[in-house]
């Protein structure tokens, strides 16, 4: 099973993410790194995950406020990390634009930004596996989407049940509304998804709160999990990851 550490990009920094309300968002401060700058951040991340994967919230992106597509670019260069990048792509188009500025990354298309169901249609059939990953995101326990989306007024398990007839093989399960609550995570909820999609690969965030938590989850025999808070707040320590692995 795979942690993941996770950085929100907001405006060139990186910040401090809680319960998906970005108005709120602020520079992050951190035992694990004296600075929120990007790149000293993102190599503070990895040491403590000893992995090379790490997913970038570009927070500009996601709310049509510009992009942070430089320092993305800037964070690879430094670390060679490979980035699941969630920049509130919309379309096709933006998915293969992010691929072919971020050499290995991994585009992550979410419910929250996806524009409509001609796209998800497109996107699903131009799916790399090894590049692309859908996100639930979710929201008092509905999945956030616009209107004209095919996820629109589906359950958890009516969403897994379209992503999986369209071709996807790994799902973001994301409760934004966890996000640096330290609440605890919905481990009911993994093991549903997981029960009823054991060919699909899916990884839990939102709301991380002990590292008791990462023998559950691999227990639920989810793929992943991102978290954040709970690295800069030491409720999991590189220790902690090494005895999970």
């Amino acid at each position: 099973m795979q942690v993941i550490p996770v950085m929100d990009l907001l405006d060139g920094l990186t910040v401090r993410a809680y319960r998906g309300e970005r108005n709120k968002y602020r520079p992050i401060e951190s035992p694990l790194v004296n600075s929120p700058h990007p790149v000293e951040v993102a190599k503070a991340l990895l040491y403590v995950t000893g992995g090379s994967d790490l997913y970038v919230a570009d927070l500009n992106a996601i709310q049509d406020m510009g992009d942070n597509l430089e320092v993305l670019k800037k964070v690879r260069e430094e670390t060679m990390a490979t980035l699941w990048i969630d920049a509130g792509t919309e379309s096709l188009d933006e998915v293969l634009y992010l691929m072919s500025e971020i050499p290995s990354c991994k585009v992550v298309v979410g419910s929250e930004t996806l524009e409509s169901s001609d796209e998800f249609e497109r996107i699903s059939k131009a799916c790399q596996e090894d590049r692309m990953i859908f996100s639930l995101d979710m929201k008092k326990g509905s999945i956030l989407t616009c209107s004209e989306s095919p996820l629109a007024g589906k359950t958890l398990e009516e969403g897994i049940d379209l992503l999986r007839l369209a071709g996807w093989r790994r799902v973001i399960l994301l409760t934004l509304d966890g996000v640096g609550t330290g609440r605890g995570l919905p481990l009911k909820m993994y093991e549903r998804a997981t029960r009823m999609a054991p060919d699909m690969s899916f990884y839990g965030g939102g709301g991380f709160k002990s590292k008791d938590e990462l023998f559950d989850i691999k227990k639920s025999n989810m793929a992943g999990v991102l978290v954040a808070t709970a690295l800069h707040e030491g409720w999991i320590t590189k220790k902690d990851i090494k005895e999970l692995m």
